[in-house]
């Protein structure tokens, strides 16, 4: 069995693959992702991470309320 992360890094690469999130939109938001997958945020950052590194995602910070 996969780990959470690399469920969630899986589930996002094969979706910017096959454009269910196109190149310049928004992936689902951290909050999303971790109801979806039922796991910390921490997880969802190590996910991302790896996409980032990849050159999948580029890294763009929030707004902060």
């Amino acid at each position: 069995m996969l780990s959470k992360t690399l469920q969630v890094e899986g589930y996002l690469r094969e979706g910017i693959l096959h454009g269910t999130f196109p190149l310049g939109k928004k992936i689902p938001s951290r909050s999303q992702l971790c109801r979806r997958f039922n796991c910390s945020r921490t997880v969802i950052e190590r996910a991302v991470d790896i996409l980032i590194r990849d050159g999948l995602l580029a890294g763009k910070k929030g707004r902060h309320r």
